[in-house]
């Protein structure tokens, strides 16, 4: 028997048909499971090219990361510089009339990429990807960039309560609205936030965090978005050392098809995987469940986008550095 406590919801809220997935898969963790050797022969095929890349006319430049599948097995691990491919990279407009070879630029991290002067990156413009490596068939994409990006259309701060462990603390949620019927209505909405201090060390640190939000509210012909609840972090509260800078944006993204399905699949995934103890969910499923592809002859997402930023707040609190004690 599979333990019935693996559902452990937390203080979130989650739609009702969200509600009725995560009901379904408790009753079935907790019914009686025979266990069964499985042959995952999807996980014995030969090597695929890896391939995520996204387009934005804002970008001075573009950038894709090329990798590869690698066998499973159990006994031997892996190293990240062995995901490396030798790749020809090749961007096409849609006409096919003007082409940009892309070339490795971080091989820590196998991104190819170019300049936006070597192909203009229009929006309402179709752009084509070409991937070749010695060994693997060839890996084909297409995008078609939003024409139009949805804007906000009111933005504002509202005071409410940040739970710290049950104890509240003052703090606010962002409030932003924009016209449906944009971008046939593909946005999420992606939060930013950094901090950023000298310590006692002299040393800079900085903290970031962020967080994608697909479910909106609905209002006459706008759609409705608020945050979690944030604090605003001032000098008097922070820990020993300076802060340099404390910044929040919130970023409405209007994606190709491509993109948003991508992002829809990984939030569900990962919300999931969130009420369940432990990571239960990917552990147990990890190499079933399929990913969101749109690569032909690999895997992987090629899509685009526009945006729209608002800058919550940026304060700069010290902009000089410590001086540090003898």
């Amino acid at each position: 028997m599979v333990p019935g406590a693996l559902l452990q919801y937390k203080c979130r809220s989650y739609s009702r048909s969200f509600m009725s997935l995560a009901a379904i898969i408790s009753l079935f963790l907790q019914s009686c499971i025979k266990e069964t050797d499985v042959e995952l022969t999807t996980l014995l095929q030969e090597p695929k090219l890896v391939v995520y890349g996204v387009l934005d006319p804002s970008s001075d430049s573009v950038k894709v990361m090329v990798t590869k599948t690698f066998p499973v097995n159990t006994d031997q691990g892996i190293d990240i510089s062995d995901l490396l491919v030798d790749a020809t990279v090749f961007l096409m407009n849609g006409e096919k009339t003007n082409t940009a070879e892309m070339i490795l630029i971080n091989e820590d991290e196998h991104v190819y990429g170019c300049n936006q002067l070597e192909l203009d990156i229009i929006p309402g413009e179709t752009y084509y990807l070409s991937v070749n490596a010695e060994g693997f068939e060839e890996v084909t994409a297409e995008t078609t960039i939003p024409e139009v990006a949805a804007e906000w259309k009111e933005t504002r701060l509202i005071e409410s309560k940040v739970d710290m462990d049950g104890y509240y603390i003052d703090g606010y949620s962002f409030y932003g609205t924009w016209q449906q019927n944009i971008c046939d209505n593909r946005q999420f909405v992606s939060e930013y936030s950094l901090v950023g201090r000298y310590n006692e060390s002299n040393n800079y640190i900085e903290r970031s965090d962020s967080k994608l939000y697909i479910d909106f509210k609905e209002n006459n012909s706008d759609y409705i978005f608020e945050s979690w609840p944030f604090h605003i972090y001032k000098q008097e509260e922070t820990e020993p050392g300076s802060w340099f800078q404390v910044k929040r944006s919130m970023t409405l993204i209007s994606a190709d098809q491509h993109l948003y399905d991508y992002i829809s699949y990984h939030l569900l995934i990962e919300s999931i995987n969130d009420v369940m103890d432990g990571g239960s969910f990917l552990d147990l499923f990890r190499g079933i469940t399929p990913e969101f592809s749109n690569i032909e002859g690999g895997l992987g997402v090629f899509g685009s986008y526009l945006t729209d930023t608002a800058i919550i707040y940026k304060l700069t609190t010290n902009g000089e550095r410590r001086t540090t004690k003898d």
